[in-house]
């Protein structure tokens, strides 16, 4: 089975393959709405039975609303296609399926890994960074998400003997070299050096404006530990999270090279 949502706010859908869909704004929830202070902690559940999708509030606090009509707690609804929900009078999505024999489009395991990153770490910032469900969360979200980091990268060493006046449009560029990309650092006021990454290009951009690339765990993670420093995971944000040595050869870097 295979459920479908599209969400009002942003118009994207999402894609579920189980048979229970948790909704609310614990990181554990499926369908996660973080930032709809009104929706519950786990408001409501899509669930497939008997080879149709049905939707139960779970006694939420603000309440599930069904093409317009408030539902009742508890009490399970069957769904069909296009029907819309409105969660807290916060979020609407429209519902679809797709039967179990229809081709179903690929998942982006990427946005899934990365929305639960910043789930957690947003969960574990408002508990004062004591909330050990989030931490572990975080930990799992990050042996799977990409991330961005600044660079510098050398062009010279790349195309050097290149005269940008004599290419013209079309050309092909083979760079002799492998590139030259050094992942650069901030300096905090009291001198302490610090390595930055970014769940996103948007949250890059608020640091200093250099070029960006996304790295896999797989492969930011041997740098890290060359560098030997302390990294932060956005740190213009109020829900920034640090990362120690101990950390990363000790608990990511073992949980990564396992899944290679």
């Amino acid at each position: 089975m295979v459920l479908l949502l599209t969400i009002k706010s942003t118009g994207k859908t999402v894609q579920f393959q189980k048979s229970v869909i948790e909704v609310g704004r614990t990181p554990i929830c499926d369908l996660l709405l973080q930032d709809k202070p009104t929706v519950s902690h786990r408001h409501a559940t899509f669930f497939y039975e008997k080879e149709k999708w049905f939707l139960c509030d779970n006694f939420s606090k603000n309440g599930t609303w069904l093409n317009g009509a408030k539902i009742q707690p508890g009490k399970k609804y069957q769904l069909t296609s296009n029907d819309e929900i409105n969660f807290a009078m916060a979020e609407k999505v429209i519902f679809d399926k797709r039967e179990s024999n229809e081709q179903q489009p690929a998942g982006d395991p990427d946005a899934k890994a990365l929305a639960f990153l910043e789930a957690g770490m947003a969960t574990f910032a408002k508990s004062d960074h004591k909330d050990e469900v989030a931490w572990k969360l975080i930990i799992a979200a990050l042996s799977e998400a990409p991330l961005y980091f600044p660079v510098e990268i050398d062009l010279k060493a790349m195309f050097g003997s290149v005269d940008p006046a004599k290419l013209k449009v079309g050309d092909t560029l083979h760079s002799a070299e492998d590139v030259r990309m050094r992942i650069l650092t901030m300096t905090l006021e009291d001198g302490v050096e610090l390595v930055p990454m970014f769940t996103s290009s948007d949250e890059a951009r608020k640091g200093p404006k250099t070029a960006i690339i996304r790295l896999y765990p797989q492969e930011y993670l041997p740098k890290l530990v060359q560098m030997d420093k302390l990294v932060v995971i956005n740190p213009f944000n109020e829900n920034r999270f640090l990362l120690n040595k101990e950390l990363i050869t000790e608990v990511l870097l073992p949980i990564v090279q396992d899944k290679v």
